[in-house]
């Protein structure tokens, strides 16, 4: 399979791209600093570029079987000052793929996007509202693009991620019973990639948290 990412230089990405390697797929990334990136294998290129710049998106989509969109902005960021770049970007990633017939898309968002929200502990309500309140719009954005495109797309909302080791026993459902649940980064880049070759989850979003092994 072909998989181009964006998103690639975070660490979810970087597992990603290993995960997906590890199984024979071929990927393309792209990343504004590929230096940062500490991979190399036959099955991977690497690619200079920016998602908000269209024509860096354009000409390595034509072709994908899969675009995976793993795009953020750094914690280091104030929210005043965020750029659109979940928006902006997943814009540019879904003009390409419509202009070269590309449908597949797998998009990682957030816990506390569109409908979850609603069903979010206090904490999390608090920081949506106002401490996050630019970022959160950009994401709600970012996904009400996807709703509204015509693309086989699957929107992943994953809560707290954490660093620890995954224990390979996922659990993808509704956002209500996610309350306090956390999701290991690796975990998470198996969910992805296991949902390239699976499709379960086409033009449906999701929340999914690491299980106990």
């Amino acid at each position: 399979m072909k998989i181009v990412l964006f998103g690639a230089s975070g660490p979810t990405g970087q597992l990603m791209i290993s995960e997906a390697i590890r199984r024979n797929h071929s990927v393309v990334a792209l990343a504004r600093n590929p230096e940062k990136i500490n991979l190399s294998h036959p099955n991977l290129r690497m690619v200079q570029g920016d998602v908000m710049n269209f024509a860096d998106v354009d000409k390595i989509v034509n072709g994908m079987d899969v675009v995976i969109s793993a795009l953020g902005v750094s914690a280091q960021i104030k929210d005043k000052d965020l750029p659109p770049t979940r928006s902006n970007g997943t814009a540019n990633l879904i003009k390409a793929m419509n202009k070269h017939g590309v449908k597949r898309i797998i998009c990682i968002t957030s816990q506390g996007a569109g409908d979850t929200k609603h069903s979010a502990g206090l904490i999390m309500r608090f920081l949506v509202a106002f401490m996050w309140k630019n970022r959160f719009k950009d994401v709600n954005k970012q996904e009400k693009l996807l709703f509204e495109s015509h693309l086989d797309y699957t929107i992943v909302r994953p809560p707290a991620l954490t660093n620890q080791p995954g224990t390979g026993k996922i659990f993808a459902g509704s956002y209500s019973t996610f309350l306090g649940s956390s999701i290991s980064r690796g975990d998470l880049a198996k969910f992805i990639v296991d949902e390239t070759e699976n499709n379960h989850w086409i033009q449906k979003a999701l929340s999914v948290k690491s299980m106990n092994p």
